[in-house]
């Protein structure tokens, strides 16, 4: 028999061969089967055609195709793919039947793809680490996604079946017809001994016949009688090689009228008739001759292609591929709720109270409500805020603006500002008549919208008294009081703060439950002078005193996105849900990052390559969802160096010192972050793979539509 049986990889619908093959006689599997060269040359003969392969080609041979290699040069490595696409046919439909045809020039750049993604299934298969399944079948799948958008769309061009993709957009309709072309190739080699008519066909696929005959011509170059005597022709190879059948036999079961047509149209494929071919072949097949190869275990395949593909995986395509690393997002059960989802901040600073006044720095606020929803606001308020009732008439109306775009003030009292100029009575006295005017001012007995916050320092001598203090203004007034460990005056400056390394930052560590080393959150620059009134000095505001947003901002808008409903975290992920939309977070950070972050006065370019010299690494993440419960428009926002930053805008104008409204409003339009849509049907199978770049950051929203 010429029929080999696979051994798959446990747990996996793969078999992976790495050998030096002398000769491998003609013989056939069940499975798709994936030829790539990694050094030497061979002659890989399928059915009746014959590719001369060297370094870096591959070919795909489909399942029940008869095949041969041999070796062409001294000596040779090739790495062989096994599938089994029976493990597929939920997620691709069809795919079982589906032909692929690659051509080494046309198609160079996805064929190094797909190699470039043998090799690292390999490597992943050898070193056998944890999660090791989850990551190849995530390449797998990549293999299987270039193929079906690259190596479908095929024609008969001198008498071989090539691959014309490459002379078409791949857009819905072309989808639509490959799909169709696939669909009744498959139905004739299924079907090819049966009487087979251009009307029976057309029928079953809904069509007319005028209409597939056009079609087959448009896409094979061949008429209806013509492509289904090539596919008997070439099913007839196994009967002539592989029993013994007579010629008269083999003619009745694979559909001939008579043995002159069948030996017209198999000299038409295979150059010769089909008692000459069996006399040539049937002793080159692995019935009669051994296969002469030297097969690698995982002992010596990594030491092996450490050695032999160095050079191999050079190419742009490849060492890009070869830097990621993979992580699986493997979503069973979107509707599970493991625990409450809490990016733990919530609250704006304002260091100087007088910002609030402006216009300016409203319309600013209100903006970042709108799309981030903060929850508190701080408001730092100094001995000098208590003298002046002109002062408190703003306030006063400030804190209802507030209320109106649901921002709970907190009022942040330093006591020690009192100190040594004024008595606890004075104090006591000017913050009863202050909190007595809102009283008054807003017509209402308490002001439990507001909160006062104290800094604890049980060291102090005045401490408790002060304390005291404050505790009958919150009784009296009905306002809760808490108190803070943190000196809320520090800030720090670093140039990291204005670029886009900072928006990975925020978002791996609140996406981790870690905190940001105190650091608060400040709407604007919340500390301006001369050497400071520029575009980007290093200042821990979201927006620039010149109103450009920085990634930063961006940053705190994508995690307010976040749902509520904590499904699933991992390296670099977290899933979460709110009602039945469902939101994902990616992020390419590095904990080893984080020293960098603080106080420091180091120039961006030295952190750049600080930076990169501790992550330099891409990731793929591998996003699967079957079955999906719903209709969802999918939303995707990425925030990256060339998408987000307003830094790297101003960068690009020469770091300008003026920039004219309309310039200003352009460079925060077209530093909004990179933004799709797409849109996916209830029950499909969601299968979505995402690269980032390192320090990048990218949000993925489901949301359940109810008008697809």
């Amino acid at each position: 028999m010429l029929d080999e049986m696979n051994k798959y990889i446990d747990g996996l619908p793969i078999n992976i061969v790495l050998a030096n093959i002398d000769e491998y006689p003609i013989h056939r599997h069940n499975s798709l089967e994936i030829v790539c060269v990694l050094a030497g040359e061979i002659e890989l003969k399928v059915s009746y055609t014959s590719y001369t392969m060297s370094k870096g080609e591959l070919q795909i041979i489909s399942g029940g195709d008869l095949h041969s290699i041999y070796k062409k040069s001294e000596s040779d490595l090739v790495l062989i793919l096994q599938i089994d696409l029976n493990f597929y046919a939920d997620t691709y439909p069809g795919i079982k039947d589906s032909i692929f045809i690659c051509e080494k020039q046309e198609d160079g750049i996805a064929c190094r793809k797909v190699a470039g993604l043998l090799i690292r299934m390999t490597l992943e298969i050898v070193h056998s680490k944890t999660d090791y399944r989850a990551k190849v079948l995530a390449m797998l799948n990549d293999c299987l996604e270039i193929m079906i958008n690259n190596f479908q769309y095929i024609c008969m061009e001198e008498n071989m079946l090539k691959n014309k993709n490459r002379k078409y957009k791949y857009n819905k309709y072309n989808k639509w017809h490959i799909d169709r072309l696939q669909r009744i190739l498959a139905y004739l080699y299924l079907n090819y001994p049966d009487n087979l008519t251009l009307e029976s066909v057309a029928t079953k696929e809904h069509i007319s016949r005028f209409y597939l005959a056009h079609l087959l011509k448009e896409t094979l170059g061949m008429g209806f009688q013509d492509c289904l005597s090539t596919i008997r022709a070439e099913r007839s190879e196994f009967l002539l090689l592989g029993t013994n059948k007579s010629i008269g036999d083999i003619v009745s079961e694979c559909g001939f009228s008579s043995n002159q047509y069948y030996n017209k149209h198999f000299k038409i494929c295979f150059g010769m008739k089909p008692s000459e071919y069996r006399n040539f072949y049937k002793n080159q097949t692995i019935e009669f001759r051994s296969a002469k190869l030297i097969c690698y275990d995982n002992n010596q395949i990594q030491q092996i292609l450490k050695d032999q593909v160095t050079e191999f995986l050079q190419s742009p395509v490849l060492m890009s591929a070869a830097t990621y690393y993979v992580e699986v997002i493997q979503m069973e059960d979107c509707s599970r709720t493991d625990e409450v989802f809490d990016i733990g901040c919530d609250t704006i600073d304002l260091l100087d109270v007088h910002q609030g006044m402006f216009f300016e720095y409203r319309q600013q606020l209100l903006e970042f409500q709108t799309v981030a929803c903060f929850k508190k606001i701080r408001l730092h308020l100094e001995a000098k805020n208590f003298k002046s009732v002109a002062f408190w008439e703003n306030i006063a109306e400030f804190l209802l603006f507030l209320r109106s775009i649901n921002l709970t003030p907190v009022l942040v009292i330093n006591y020690n500002e009192f100190l040594p100029n004024h008595s606890g009575d004075e104090w006591r006295n000017r913050l009863n008549h202050f909190f007595g005017f809102l009283v008054n001012k807003y017509g209402s007995p308490d002001l439990k919208f507001l909160q006062i916050e104290v800094m604890k320092e049980e060291s102090s001598e005045h401490y408790i008294y002060y304390k005291s203090i404050l505790n009958f203004i919150a009784d009296n007034y009905r306002i809760s009081l808490q108190e803070t460990n943190a000196d809320e005056r520090v800030f720090s400056l670093n140039s990291l703060y204005d670029t886009e390394f900072m928006s990975g930052y925020i978002v791996f560590n609140l996406a981790s439950g870690k905190d940001l080393y105190n650091q608060k959150i400040f709407l604007t620059e919340p500390y301006v002078n001369e050497q400071t009134q520029t575009f980007f000095f290093g200042g821990p505001g979201l927006i620039t005193v010149n109103g450009l947003k920085k990634p930063a901002y961006y940053a705190y808008v994508l995690l307010s996105k976040m749902g509520n409903e904590l499904l699933y975290r991992g390296n670099g992920y977290i899933v979460t849900k709110r009602k039945d939309d469902i939101q994902v977070l990616l992020y390419n950070f590095s904990a080893e990052c984080n020293c960098l972050y603080q106080k420091n006065d180091t120039s961006v370019e030295i952190l750049e390559k600080q930076l990169y010299g501790l992550l330099d690494t891409k990731c793929q993440f591998s996003l699967r969802i079957p079955h999906i419960l719903n209709n969802y428009l999918i939303k995707q926002y990425r925030i990256g160096k060339d998408c987000g930053s307003a830094y790297q805008q101003w960068i690009n104008t020469g770091c300008i010192s003026f920039l004219s409204k309309e310039n200003k409003e352009l460079i925060n339009r077209i530093t909004f972050p990179k933004t799709m849509f797409s849109q996916i049907a209830k029950n499909e199978n969601c299968s979505l793979d995402i690269v980032l770049d390192p320090f990048e950051v990218e949000l993925i929203l489901f949301e359940k539509n109810t008008g697809i």
